[in-house]
């Protein structure tokens, strides 16, 4: 047998001969991804749609901010869910009832269309054309007097109504259920992603010892899992949400989610054993084991990461236009239309994880070559290069947004392109970082250093729908050119730690 012959037997072993719990956490993950992202390209759409359209007919500002936070709860609530899972719920019930939580959300946001059409049968009122006619933005929490007068006088509009004023009441309280069902949604979906998101990293870590050696395969076949799922969900969740309804997009997020569930409670038992059943608090306290101070090391390690992670808020910061902003300049300004055929907007989404597929074995192998050879980029220049593409990504939108105030049209080659470009990046960043932080992070610390990290995510969702609003007021240029600069100095100012970052790390590292 050659040595080529006995590596790629040997890359084989390690695909096929896994803990067979890895492919059914591959397979729940990959519904949940599916159900997320799935909900994640229409949230924007839906909320920007004219009531017409079944929309709430928010302006893109109020969209994008909504989005913000939405994104920045969802990457906050897991470190309360690692917490929860750490002291006493265990790794794998935490995942459970994260599940049942997101996949009752999902459905729910099916509300703002089932609501009114069910005061419709009940009180024999047409809510929906009410709904659609009445010229206000739906979603608010409050009946303010603008909205009032809006739907009294669709009321009026309304040839079946011959009193407005005996069926105000039961259109306003349509009004404010279809709101809650809707915000909600939104919170059974943060706190159930929030349980099960550190935790199913933790499961997949499980079924391996520290030492061996499939465990950078395993976590690679889950990797895919995420990517498979978020590449399905715009195809099918999205397009029938663009196409036929958001509520019918919606609720395929949520049949997404159960179906992973279904899968957990069937096969966990059988594939998984006990791994997570235990919170490791309570092992810790049965074993005795005492609290330690953090040495020199450690301290200058956690420092490290904290300094990683403010560069991180300006990459995902960025990176997260993809479902806010980009999202909404492809759907208002990009000519969609390929050989007579349309392209449905949320279509774009899957061009992130469709890229990563691809193009993540070439970066892996990248790395191994250059590793091989002595020359593999240390952590900062890998975040470095991670920045400089998604600079690069958006000189692509800057050159988009010029050619769309030239001729009121852009070709759609600028956004895939933009979305290539930051796909890159993130094959540079992600890994990587998360490698960072199981390697860096004390082990008695490792969750909260995780939940710290994704903190870093948390502060990026909130300031991409800030910044992403401002698009309205500065246009899209603006911010195009902003966010393409602050990653360009971003990168040169990592560039400049370099030294001084791989001494925190306390590695040895030898790179060039």
């Amino acid at each position: 047998m050659t040595m080529e012959s006995a590596r790629s037997t040997g890359m084989l072993s390690h695909i096929t001969d896994q803990p067979k719990g890895i492919y059914l956490l591959f397979t729940v993950e990959m519904w949940e991804r599916f159900s997320f992202y799935g909900m994640r390209g229409m949230l924007v759409l839906f909320l920007t749609s004219a009531t017409q359209n079944a929309g709430f007919g928010w302006s893109n500002a109020q969209a994008l901010n909504l989005y913000g936070i939405y994104v920045g709860l969802v990457y906050f609530t897991p470190l309360v869910g690692g917490y929860l899972a750490d002291r006493w719920l265990g790794h794998r019930r935490a995942v459970i009832w994260g599940a049942v939580l997101m996949a009752i959300g999902h459905f729910l946001m099916a509300g703002p269309a089932l609501i009114p059409l069910l005061f419709s049968t009940v009180y024999g009122i047409p809510v929906e054309e009410i709904f659609q006619n009445a010229g206000v933005e739906l979603g608010l929490l409050s009946i303010t007097a603008p909205v009032s007068e809006g739907l009294r006088t669709a009321l009026v509009d309304v040839s079946a109504v011959t009193s407005a004023q005996a069926v105000t009441q039961p259109l306003e309280w349509a009004y404010l259920l279809t709101s809650w069902s809707f915000y909600l949604a939104i919170g059974f979906i943060i706190l159930g992603n929030g349980l099960f998101k550190p935790n199913m990293t933790t499961l997949v870590g499980g079924l391996y010892t520290p030492t061996d050696s499939r465990r950078d395969s395993g976590f690679t076949i889950f990797y895919m899992g995420i990517n498979l799922g978020a590449f399905l969900a715009n195809l099918t969740a999205g397009t029938v949400g663009a196409l036929w309804g958001w509520h019918y997009g919606f609720t395929i997020a949520g049949f997404g989610m159960l179906a992973g569930l279904i899968f957990l409670l069937k096969f966990q038992a059988r594939f998984l054993g006990n791994v997570g059943l235990e919170a490791p608090h309570a092992k810790r306290k049965r074993e005795g084991q005492k609290k330690m101070k953090l040495t020199r090391v450690e301290r200058n390690r956690i420092l490290a990461i904290l300094v990683f992670g403010l560069f991180s808020i300006v990459f995902w910061t960025g990176f997260e236009q993809g479902g806010g902003l980009l999202n909404l300049y492809a759907f208002n300004k990009v000519d969609r239309v390929l050989f007579g055929f349309t392209v449905p907007t949320p279509w774009f989404q899957s061009l992130n994880p469709m890229f990563i597929i691809f193009f993540a074995p070439l970066i892996s192998a990248l790395w191994i070559g250059l590793s091989i050879k002595g020359r593999d980029p240390s952590t900062p220049l890998k975040f470095a290069l991670a920045l400089v593409l998604m600079g690069l990504g958006f000189v692509c939108m800057m050159v988009s947004a010029r050619e769309w105030a030239a001729t009121g049209s852009t070709h759609m080659i600028w956004l895939v392109a933009a979305y290539l470009f930051h796909t890159l990046g993130e094959l540079c960043i992600s890994p990587v970082g998360l490698s960072l932080v199981n390697r860096l992070a004390p082990e008695r610390m490792a969750s909260m250093m995780m939940g710290v990290w994704f903190l870093s995510f948390s502060a990026s969702g909130w300031l991409a729908g800030k910044v992403g609003a401002m698009a309205e007021a500065l246009s899209e240029l603006t911010i195009f050119t902003g966010l393409s600069v602050a990653s360009f100095a971003a990168a040169l100012i990592l560039v400049a730690l370099n030294k001084t970052l791989i001494s925190w790390m306390h590695e040895d590292e030898k790179h060039t």
